[in-house]
């Protein structure tokens, strides 16, 4: 097993046993995104308050499913705290073409441990419920630059 291939084991088993941030935002004005993956049944919730500067202020999930999905979820709630709308969606997308294959994703911090699961076809799916959900909530509002 290469050390990459063991790092991904670690950091996948590591956040589906103990999520970050793996609650549920109850205030008003939260935003919130669902998705699941009909081919396994992996499901993520999502909800994420905005600042007025259109910060991520707070973000959390919650979800069932592989170890995968639940991760995925977790390492996405963790590398887009604090950042902005923009530059979430930003991370979002450089996240999908990861998955795709279409980019290293090299601005992932964290996230990049991920491109391993490309390494499984069947599997990418799992890895981007997460990021559906996360869509699915921002959709609700208007980020600027």
């Amino acid at each position: 097993m290469e050390p990459t291939d063991e790092l991904f084991q670690e950091i996948v088993l590591d956040h589906s046993r103990n999520p970050r941030r793996f609650r549920r935002l109850t205030a008003p004005g939260i935003l919130h995104g669902d998705a699941c993956n009909p081919a396994c049944g992996d499901e993520v919730e999502m909800w994420i308050q905005l600042a007025e500067d259109q910060h991520i202020a707070d973000i959390s999930f919650t979800g069932q499913g592989c170890a995968i999905s639940q991760a995925a979820a977790s390492l996405l709630a963790v590398s887009v705290a604090g950042k902005s709308c923009a530059d979430s969606m930003a991370l979002v997308t450089e996240y999908d073409a990861m998955l795709a294959g279409a980019d290293e994703g090299k601005n992932l911090g964290r996230l990049q441990i991920l491109a391993a699961v490309r390494k499984f076809p069947a599997r990418v799916a799992c890895a981007r419920v997460a990021a559906g959900a996360f869509r699915k909530a921002l959709e609700q509002y208007p980020c600027e630059g």
